[in-house]
């Protein structure tokens, strides 16, 4: 998202979002792995980015959303079994997120997070030499 792309339609209020999306193709798990401990904190406590990893051999997808809500895709969730554990994530039928929160009286809010002076908006410079690459700009 660029704030100089969004036309208010009233003040502070915005119609439609523009969000970039970046990919860095071909990372291997170890990869992803220094990825995560350098920008992590960053990705991770931004309020307003979305970011993941996926892999094409086995099609899964492991995605931070918004709030922290993270979806994992796969045709074999087993696979998955031995993260949950240690990171003392149980499995739960209604899961309560931040969006069960919200209402007309509590809207949330989504706040860029800067880390050692570095915002998510300096990552795809800042990630030219792993070969990241603006995908598509999409409409929200």
């Amino acid at each position: 998202m660029n704030s100089d792309r969004e036309e208010p339609i009233a003040p502070g209020i915005v119609k439609e979002i523009h969000k970039d999306v970046y990919y860095i193709d071909g990372c291997s798990r170890d990869e992803c792995l220094v990825l995560l401990d350098r920008y992590g904190d960053l990705l991770i406590n931004d309020g307003i980015s979305k970011f993941g990893f996926g892999g094409h051999e086995s099609q899964d997808e492991i995605m931070l959303d918004k709030y922290n809500v993270v979806n994992i895709y796969s045709q074999n969730m087993g696979e998955y079994e031995d993260f949950f554990e240690p990171h003392e994530i149980e499995r739960v039928d209604n899961l309560v997120t931040a969006w069960d929160t919200f209402s007309q009286d509590t809207p949330g809010q989504s706040e860029r997070y800067d880390f050692n002076g570095k915002t998510v908006f300096d990552l795809p410079e800042e990630l030219k030499e792993w070969g990241i690459y603006l995908a598509e700009t999409r409409t929200e």
